[in-house]
């Protein structure tokens, strides 16, 4: 009897560590686990939110960027006011790799329109036919937003390989 007795205290004790064990270790291991588990699904739900919300955004994201791309552009063809420096030295180039000889390059008074400022270029060059024609080949090539008001070739009676060019150029600038 003495070692039944033994054997049921022994399972008593082992029942009462278990239990021990259970209430103290196990459970809240349980429960913080469960709320950690819980956690992940909120975190995972706003993550799925979140990717839904990108894939929105995304193609706006491109669509932006472009119009950037678009408005960088405009900008090349039609800059701010006071920036004419640079387009009449690109204007400069131009007639020098055309081989053309300046006579005269004379801005004259600007035209206000409600959006935009026209200033008009008077120009004076010669040169061969051909290197005129490669000239007026670049200037179109140039991004800058421009129009030919007036151009006049007249042949130089002296040299008759040479042709005299007198042209009226307007060049545009974007208001404010």
């Amino acid at each position: 009897m003495k070692e039944w007795t033994e054997q049921v205290i022994t399972a008593a004790a082992m029942f009462g560590v278990v239990a021990l064990f259970i209430v103290c270790v196990h459970l809240p291991r349980q429960r913080t686990l469960n709320e950690l588990c819980g956690q992940i699904r909120d975190l995972d739900q706003k993550l799925s939110q979140a990717r839904q919300r990108c894939t929105v955004l995304m193609p706006l994201t491109r669509r932006v960027e472009a119009l950037r791309a678009h408005a960088g552009d405009l900008e090349e063809r039609l800059p701010g006011d006071g920036r004419v420096g640079d387009f009449l030295q690109q204007l400069t180039e131009q007639l020098q790799q055309a081989q053309l000889a300046s006579l005269e390059v004379r801005p004259a008074a600007p035209l206000q329109a409600q959006r935009y400022t026209e200033l008009p270029i008077r120009l004076g060059f010669q040169g061969t036919f051909a290197n005129i024609y490669s000239f007026l080949g670049r200037l179109e090539a140039l991004a800058r937003t421009k129009r030919i008001v007036e151009l006049n070739l007249a042949a130089d009676a002296a040299k008759p390989d040479v042709v005299r060019a007198d042209m009226v150029l307007s060049i545009f600038c974007a208001k404010g």
